[in-house]
């Protein structure tokens, strides 16, 4: 069983500096914490994602989950955030981050975008619909797998 601290979330948390929400005893989120208790403003739509990526605009564009998630599908030109926690040291606090998980229900990119607001950084977005409303949108998704087969 996957223990608290070993939660993707967690390891927001740790790296990000203390943000009000707790982990249950069984490493889901607490009640306290359903999708929409955290508000996040800036919500990007999928047009003005998919045109930003297009355009190859300088912004970050980040998987609210751990790489094993990652790995299995995501949007291609995101990084997952294993990798944001690497290079958080070395970002500018005003550089452009776009997070998002897997769909709207998701709260792990409404946490992502929350903590990094309250560690400073001051132009966060999230992109609500996830990999689910991108999919429904026909618009690509890569995995390692098919990085791999390429």
């Amino acid at each position: 069983m996957q223990q608290p601290n070993d939660h993707p979330l967690a390891k927001w948390r740790r790296a990000l500096g203390p943000v009000e929400y707790a982990l249950a005893a069984n490493g889901t989120l607490d009640d306290d914490l359903s999708p929409r208790s955290v508000t996040v403003p800036g919500e990007i739509s999928t047009a003005e994602l998919r045109d930003k990526l297009a355009r190859r605009d300088d912004f970050l564009l980040v998987m609210a989950m751990d790489r094993a998630r990652f790995r299995q599908a995501h949007i291609p030109g995101s990084i997952d955030g294993d990798e944001l926690l690497e290079i958080i040291p070395t970002l500018a606090r005003e550089a452009e981050i776009v997070v998002y998980c897997t769909h709207d229900g998701c709260p792990a990119s409404r946490l992502a975008a929350s903590m990094l607001r309250e560690a400073g950084f001051t132009n966060v977005r999230r992109y609500a619909g996830g990999l689910n409303e991108w999919t429904a949108a026909g618009l690509p998704i890569t995995s390692a797998d098919m990085v791999g087969a390429a």
